[in-house]
């Protein structure tokens, strides 16, 4: 049975099939095209350490460069990839609009959104400004949640739940850019992303169990970051979040950087190391 979570406590969410669009795009079509033929190196993973998309679905690639059985891919947006594992958890991959980067994020809890009926959408082209103050609606499902509204106020991510009484409890969260068309806030001690589609019509919100970095193969490799205490995943994505400043990926390289302090929550000495070493490359 897949796992579940409790949200403040409002609704019973089980992680659900994916949420691809029935017919992809000529955008989403036009970004899967372009992955095909590519190898992605993951940086601080533990056992899943390489990727290739083949035209129809991604495999792992073993060091011997010989794929492995396809995952289950679903194409989400531009720009975002999911995959179906065999365990409680799915993949969310976000590339960059080069392709030269890629944060993968391991996701225990899936809800997806759209605008209300008569509302009429307008693509993501500057974000978050085009989603500030859009509510969308919990799409119904098999799992019989209460009605929910997702919102981004402008400075805070709001999740409204609608009570037996028909009253709205509403949660605000802190929310903090972290890549393109995602906002990262704190649920309940969780780390969430809402997940805004280039079209305006859909949302998602994910629960995150961790995220990770990664770089098309061929690329400069990430310089060698030295903490002592760091796990080998650790240093790697302490390395990596270092390439991705060097590169102009602020974003993308804060989000790194906030789940390597998560990671380390409760070791004090390592997290002065680590604030010393994040000083010293700016």
């Amino acid at each position: 049975m897949k796992r579940t979570l409790l949200l403040f406590p409002l609704l019973l969410v089980a992680l659900s099939p994916a949420w691809a669009v029935d017919e992809p795009t000529p955008a989403i079509m036009a970004f899967a095209e372009k992955l095909e033929g590519i190898t992605w190196n993951l940086l601080g993973t533990n056992s899943l350490k390489k990727l290739r998309f083949d035209g129809e679905a991604m495999h792992p690639v073993g060091q011997n460069g010989r794929e492995g059985a396809p995952y289950d891919t679903s194409f989400i947006d531009v720009g975002i990839v999911r995959l179906d594992f065999t365990g409680n958890n799915t993949g969310w991959y976000f590339f960059d609009a080069d392709l030269r980067f890629i944060t993968p994020c391991t996701v225990s809890t899936e809800l997806v959104f759209e605008l209300g009926e008569g509302k009429v959408p307008r693509p993501v082209q500057r974000f978050p400004d085009d989603v500030t103050g859009v509510a969308y609606q919990l799409v119904k499902d098999e799992r019989g949640l209460n009605a929910t509204q997702l919102r981004w106020s402008g400075t805070q991510l709001e999740l409204a739940v609608q009570q037996p009484d028909q009253s709205w409890k509403v949660e605000k969260m802190t929310g903090t850019v972290a890549g393109d068309r995602i906002i990262e806030a704190q649920l309940q001690g969780k780390t969430v992303w809402a997940v805004f589609g280039s079209d305006g019509q859909e949302a998602w919100l994910i629960e995150l169990e961790n995220c990770f970095g990664g770089e098309r193969e061929g690329a400069p490799l990430s310089p060698a970051a030295a903490v002592t205490g760091l796990t080998a995943q650790q240093s790697e994505l302490l390395s990596h979040l270092t390439a991705l400043k060097a590169a102009g990926e602020k974003i993308r390289a804060a989000t790194l950087e906030r789940q390597l302090i998560r990671s380390l929550s409760g070791n004090t000495q390592l997290l002065q190391e680590l604030d010393k070493h994040l000083k010293q490359t700016p």
